[in-house]
């Protein structure tokens, strides 16, 4: 694991959006198997998405560092971990790590016993390693993952 970075966590304000933005897109370019899925996610991931996910999110934080924002992880629906990033320049850093220790924590403080996430094939580990576990049996994604609180 490379040097843990310096930064804090905060909620995210609407002038970071077009930053995580870009982080999504890095991602994606780094994580997806082809042309046609990047495409196809980067239409789901549009500015207006993240606005709407902004307005109606019920918690949605940011990882800064020297005033720079680095990864993002929100909290939508019922009890679902949803949209974490960290741009791929900064994996292995510990950024993640401490946008999902956040999120849980918000959960358990709002007495949610059970998170769930829809996880892409090359995070399976990350999250594997924070203590979720696939759900057996899940129909509409192969990669549902769960972690009691």
């Amino acid at each position: 694991m490379k040097k843990k970075i310096k930064g804090k966590i905060r909620l995210i304000k609407k002038t970071d959006l077009l930053r995580c933005q870009d982080i999504i897109y890095d991602c994606l370019d780094v994580a997806c198997d082809n042309d046609a899925q990047i495409i196809r996610f980067r239409k789901i991931y549009s500015f207006n998405f993240l606005e709407k996910c902004y307005k109606d999110s019920n918690i949605f934080y940011i990882f800064e560092s020297d005033k720079k924002v680095l990864g993002m992880g929100r909290i939508g629906g019922k009890n679902g971990v949803k949209t974490v990033y960290v741009d791929p320049g900064y994996h292995g850093q510990g950024i993640g790590k401490r946008i999902i220790a956040r999120l849980e924590d918000f959960a358990q403080k709002n007495k949610t016993k059970k998170l769930y996430l829809n996880a892409i094939r090359s995070a399976i580990p990350f999250y594997e390693k924070l203590g979720y576990k696939k759900v057996k049996d899940y129909k509409k994604r192969d990669n549902r993952m769960e972690k009691v609180l």
